[in-house]
């Protein structure tokens, strides 16, 4: 997947920088930001990192105001952005969950609309495909969901949720678009794309409106 140059964002750089080597320059920032979350020195120092360096006291990292999100509440911010279009929706959700509405309306945000009952997302589910979120544990390919599950064992044992969709592509398991590298380590074509009617390729939580519920 992607290039097969090395880039300076692909080099271990500043703790207050994304970038695709894991861990950072400072080594104590980096214990402590990886102490909480062991993908940012496993797998990569990404935007979620710097922000947990900045958020957790790790660094000295300055986050700076986020707009806010115009997007459906059922999807992650497209552009990035704070909160989403029903701003009750959105309130219901931040009083559980304060990062949504301070810095990313992400993923998981969008799947709390329904685990927080704080609305409905009609449509939720995109089909069997591993980028889709799932009613269920795992998802269609064994293969993609072994390599998700290795880092993030809840998607195996709980649920397939909008986590272990940005995972997918996030820990490279596997592309959201264009091809799928299938249990028998064939393409297959339209991995995560016609499957179904709804659903993002990389959200997997659908284009459908969101029914506010009284939090």
């Amino acid at each position: 997947m992607g290039s097969t140059g090395t880039t300076d964002f692909d080099r271990a750089g500043g703790c207050c920088e994304p970038h695709r080597a894991p861990g950072c320059d400072d080594d104590d920032v980096a214990a402590c930001v990886c102490d909480a979350d062991p993908f940012c020195c496993d797998v990569s120092w990404d935007a979620s990192c710097v922000e947990l360096a900045a958020l957790s006291g790790c660094g000295r990292c300055e986050v700076p105001p986020q707009p806010a999100n115009e997007g459906a509440c059922c999807e992650e911010a497209a552009e990035g952005g704070v909160g989403c279009e029903d701003r009750d929706v959105a309130a219901c959700v931040c009083a559980e969950d304060p990062f949504c509405c301070e810095q990313e309306w992400d993923v998981l945000c969008a799947d709390a609309v329904d685990t927080l009952e704080c609305g409905t997302c009609e449509d939720r589910y995109g089909g069997p495909s591993c980028c889709f979120v799932q009613p269920g544990a795992s998802c269609e390919s064994d293969a993609v969901a072994a390599c998700v599950c290795e880092f993030d064992a809840f998607c195996c044992e709980v649920q397939w949720d909008g986590q272990c969709v940005a995972e997918v592509e996030k820990l490279g398991c596997g592309p959201c678009e264009g091809t799928e590298i299938g249990e028998t380590g064939q393409e297959t074509t339209g991995y995560g794309s016609s499957s179904s009617s709804s659903g993002s390729s990389t959200g997997g939580v659908g284009d459908s409106d969101v029914t506010a519920t009284a939090p």
